[in-house]
């Protein structure tokens, strides 16, 4: 098993859930932010800010769903 195959299981072992299907399974509005800074990083492959924005888009997601 490769690196990136072991760490991929390692995350989603570890996850309290997922979604298998990212487009059918998210709310439109978060799927659609994610999405965006996904293919940003396809062209920049900028890994930390990639990331950074990818959590703040989750934080934002989560607080919203929170009340």
């Amino acid at each position: 098993m490769d690196k990136l195959t072991k760490e991929a299981y390692s995350v989603l072992s570890e996850a309290d859930g997922f979604s298998q299907f990212f487009d059918r399974d998210a709310k439109e509005t978060f799927a659609a932010a994610v999405m965006a800074i996904i293919d940003e990083f396809v062209v920049n492959g900028d890994v930390n800010p990639t990331s950074l924005r990818l959590e703040q888009v989750r934080n934002e997601h989560l607080l919203s769903n929170s009340h």
